[in-house]
């Protein structure tokens, strides 16, 4: 019987679009019932309020108890925030009920006592309890239910507090009417203490998973709004809706205290013993009709005005009807005094009926195309900040009422002045939404899961308009968002057609989710698309439209004549078939790639790609060695495929690292490499590090190591870096670290970069010391700390050498400081240093000195110093030990001692050194590089006609 009424009522509620759950109705009725209790308790509260306050001290006081309550709620819920986080969630949520409730019988208590200053504590305390009792329900929400579960349920638990606004007046006017106003404080008690009772209830029936203080309510939008001033500032488009929330809340102010006042006027003939009941039964009335009113605006009018007016003329709704409100006003005061509390009626359930309903849905719009993580500073800024000023500002602007300055009617030039700039604001709004959804739409910046507002009439046609754009990134998120909406009949099947591979996917996927038969022709016409990708989606969507299954229609074709579409085919077959199925595929796969043909070998490259499992990893591995690069690019593109697919394969990465020294492979190697993410870290380092490795496939790592989003990547590059001692892979490194700031760098990273300074230093000594007792720094002269050769004979070899060497140290210096200093100032000195400019060295060196700590300061100034060579570089070996030392040692020298080796036998060569000739002949007869042999040999042959 249970299950029948469940049943029952899921159906029943799906009938209003909500999808409940079998299990969740318990839960969705309770939390529908708190938020209820809550948001009746805020009207029978708020009856009383405005009751008790307007019969002692009139509506004429408003504004000062507008400034009042802005000043006092911030701080108060600040204090509550810190104490939340400290107690745990149920408590906190039940004991604040309890709490609440308790106040409410001390005010019942003291509101047998006049004074004044009673009224006024209540209406300020009142005032801030709404905001703590909403903030922590949807608080509570959140931790109850799971992600998903709020996203379909929240639409039925929020009608709760519609409910309760139609009703919650009606229970304050009967209250009063069987007892007294007072009396209405108790039953607003009795609601909280039900809510209190529900949450231990909840706790007890359901025990979600984690128990932990409120951290992320009050106290995180404090956190939150601290952090959002920076980002409404920095953008013109939340400038400007901020603008608009301010003026909306000092325009409700002014009609606040126009429709107070009202009441005020229209009861003031009343005795005292009827006046507080008639107030109270007022109110009551009215914000029944209210909720009633916002109730119907929402339901009703909401989605039609978004959809067929747009979101301009939405924003406007609101102005315009209080211009008019106001205007009658104006007309009630001159013609019709009787009708003036009609008027303010009408006025009152106008604004607050649209802005609580049609406004705060088009608010919601407004930040659609805000990034997340500022919208929820730039949320939580404004409901915090800009809504308290708003109230605050208002409250000033209508001191002179409280003064006796201007009449309560006269303030509504203040509501009209201020709607003109309103709708202005307005105006300006709506073309920054437009423009801004757009770059979002460029940029990939609206996030397609969450749920979005597309019968809205300006987002739809943006969305609509951006699919004939000329941006492949704006058509295919317009396309997803679209498809995610259940909008997917708005995408054109001649998108199939795009340039586009992501394009032409995403309209597969939205004729699919569309059921778009009428498309079946043009997606047939995809089997023969150049992408893999595209034919095997089409295959899925034609299984789809004609819900014959994909393996069905990749069965039919699999025979097919094109390579290409036998391979889509295959590709389908084998992931979704059955046994006979994939056996059939399996034989296709291994005939595609083991055929001579390397277009169609290419086809079988694809297919392995698509293919899941590792039944065809022997054949992939040998494409990935194939002669014929088309067909190892497309074995590249597989492996990547594979790995973004099922995760990380130990057996690509030592195949793809190879395949870097092959420069028409290189950049699609390092694009798989940098795919696979942290897993390849280690197997790249290795091979970088490896001085056994082609050196040209180190230098290529280190560009495909920083390319990887890891700080694991980056600290492994700077640790590598005092192990390294070939000067171009270390120049590799510098350059691909050159996108890290200082504040990337934690203490431990600064000490190898420091380490490789000192490294680099030394290197540029050595040279500077070769150079020197070579006497090469006689033939050119010094700029700063590089040198300049002067002509271009021959026996400059070896100098040029050198210089390329010092230059390359003085580089790579610079480039490590500004892994630890700011980058702009040392790119700068570094410019300074090596100017031909005697006085821009001089500042640069006068800079570097006061920027440097002491101990770094000593390691740089000794390579670019402003003291004479031989000071720096003192006593030198003879010019014939320098190149004895380059010829015999030159692996012990450095890692590219071979090339100044070469140049050192040159030297000897072309001056003659016969001396050095023995040195030479080393490497005749020790096993040596064929580089240094076959250059011995050369020498040596050329030098016996003169033995």
């Amino acid at each position: 019987m249970r299950g029948r009424l469940s049943k029952s009522f899921r159906k029943l509620v799906r009938g209003f679009g909500v999808e409940m759950r079998p299990g969740e109705g318990a839960i969705a009725v309770t939390l529908f019932a708190y938020f209820f209790l809550i948001i009746t308790f805020q009207y029978v509260s708020k009856s009383v309020r405005q009751a008790t306050f307007i019969d002692q001290l009139g509506a004429e006081q408003l504004p000062l108890v507008y400034v009042i309550l802005a000043l006092a709620t911030i701080p108060i819920l600040y204090v509550y925030g810190r104490v939340a986080d400290r107690v745990q969630r149920q408590t906190l949520v039940a004991s604040t009920s309890v709490i609440v409730a308790a106040t409410m019988v001390g005010f019942w208590w003291l509101y047998g006592y006049d004074a004044a200053w009673i009224r006024v504590a209540f209406y300020v305390w009142i005032s801030i309890v709404y905001v703590l009792n909403v903030s922590q329900f949807w608080s509570y929400s959140h931790h109850v239910l799971d992600p998903r579960q709020a996203k379909r349920l929240f639409g039925f638990i929020g009608a709760g507090g519609l409910l309760g606004g139609v009703v919650g007046g009606q229970f304050a006017r009967v209250a009063t009417r069987l007892v007294d106003t007072r009396f209405a404080l108790l039953v607003a008690a009795a609601f909280l203490i039900m809510t209190a009772g529900l949450v231990l209830w909840l706790q007890h029936r359901f025990r979600p998973e984690s128990d932990v203080p409120q951290s992320n309510s009050v106290a995180a939008k404090f956190e939150q709004a601290r952090g959002g001033m920076s980002v409404v500032l920095g953008s013109r488009h939340l400038r400007l809706i901020s603008a608009i929330m301010l003026l909306t809340i000092v325009v409700a102010s002014v009609v606040d205290l126009q429709f107070n006042w009202a009441m005020d006027v229209a009861t003031a003939d009343l005795d005292e013993a009827n006046r507080l009941g008639a107030l109270t039964g007022g109110y009551g009335n009215f914000y029944t009709l209210m909720g009633s009113v916002a109730l119907i605006v929402q339901l009703l009018f909401a989605a039609r005005i978004h959809r067929r007016l747009g979101l301009g003329v939405a924003m406007g709704i609101l102005p315009v009807t209080l211009a008019l409100g106001t205007a009658g006003l104006f007309v009630a005061a001159s013609l019709l005094p009787a009708a003036m509390l009609t008027v303010c009626r009408l006025l009152k359930i106008g604004e607050a009926g649209i802005r609580y309903s049609l406004d705060q849905t088009t608010r919601e719009l407004l930040f659609l195309p805000v990034p997340a993580a500022d919208r929820v500073k730039a949320k939580a800024y404004i409901d915090v900040f800009v809504q308290r000023s708003g109230k605050a500002l208002g409250g000033i602007l209508l001191l002179p009422v409280t003064l006796g300055v201007v009449t309560v009617v006269g303030a509504g030039w203040i509501s009209l002045v201020l709607i003109v700039i309103w709708l202005i604001v307005i105006v300006s709004t709506r073309r920054e939404y437009v423009t801004l959804f757009r770059d979002c739409l460029k940029r990939r910046a609206i996030d397609t899961a969450l749920p979005i507002d597309v019968s809205d009439g300006t987002t739809l046609q943006v969305l609509t308009q951006s699919l004939a754009s000329t941006d492949p990134r704006q058509v295919q998120h317009s396309i997803e968002i679209l498809g995610a909406n259940d909008r997917g009949n708005l995408v054109m099947p001649l998108l199939l057609l795009h340039d586009d591979v992501d394009v032409r996917l995403a309209t597969l996927d939205a004729l699919a989710k569309s059921r778009r038969t009428d498309a079946v022709s043009q997606v047939e016409q995809r089997l023969g698309d150049d992408s893999p990708q595209v034919r095997a989606r089409a295959i899925r969507t034609l299984g789809a439209l004609t819900q014959k299954g994909a393996s069905e229609i990749a069965s039919i074709h699999l025979r097919d004549s094109e390579a290409s579409v036998r391979a889509a085919s295959a590709v389908c077959a084998y992931n979704d078939g059955d046994d006979d199925l994939r056996e059939r595929a399996s034989v296709i796969i291994d005939t595609l790639a083991d055929d001579a043909d390397p277009i169609i070998r290419v086809e079988g490259a694809r297919a392995i790609g698509g293919v899941h499992g590792e039944r065809f990893r022997p054949q992939h591995v040998r494409l990935l060695y194939d002669r014929d690069r088309r067909v190892a690019r497309a074995a590249i593109l597989a492996a990547r495929h594979i790995v973004e697919r099922s995760g990380f394969v130990q057996v690509f990465p030592p195949i793809l690292v190879s395949l870097l020294q092959d420069r028409r492979l290189k950049h699609v190697s390092r694009s798989a490499l940098v795919s696979f993410g942290e897993s390849v870290l280690p197997t790249l380092i290795h091979f970088m590090e490896d001085r056994d490795e082609s050196l040209w496939v180190r230098r290529a790592l280190p560009k495909t190591i920083a390319l990887i989003p890891s700080p694991r990547a980056r600290v492994s590059l700077i640790n590598s870096l005092p192990i390294l001692d070939d000067v171009f892979l270390r120049r590799k490194i510098v350059e691909a670290l050159s996108s890290v700031t200082r504040e990337d760098l934690s203490r431990d990273d600064r000490q190898p970069v420091v380490a490789a300074v000192r490294d680099e230093a030394e290197r540029y000594r050595v040279s500077l010391t070769d150079l020197c007792s070579l006497q090469i720094h006689k033939g050119g002269s010094f700029h700063g700390p590089l040198f300049h050769i002067n002509g271009d004979d021959g026996p400059n070899l070896l100098g040029r050498l050198l210089t390329e060497r010092m230059a390359d140290s003085v580089r790579n210096i610079f480039g490590l400081l500004a892994l630890i200093h700011p980058a702009a100032d040392i790119k700068a000195a570094h410019r300074g240093v090596i100017s031909p400019a005697r006085s821009s060295r001089a500042q640069a060196l006068e800079f570097l000195e006061n920027a440097l700590e002491r101990p770094l300061r000593r390691i740089i100034f000794s390579v670019i110093g402003d003291e004479p060579t031989e000071d720096r570089v003192g006593s030198t070996p003879s010019r014939v030990d320098t190149l004895r030392k380059m010829i015999e040692h030159p692996v012990a020298r450095s890692a590219d001692g071979e090339s100044l080796a070469v140049a050192a036998m040159y030297t000897v060569h072309c001056e003659g050194l016969s001396a050095l000739y023995p040195a030479i002949e080393l490497h005749l007869k020790n096993q040596t590089s064929p580089l240094l042999r076959e250059t011995a040999q050369w020498i040596t042959r050329r030098a016996e006609p003169d033995s």
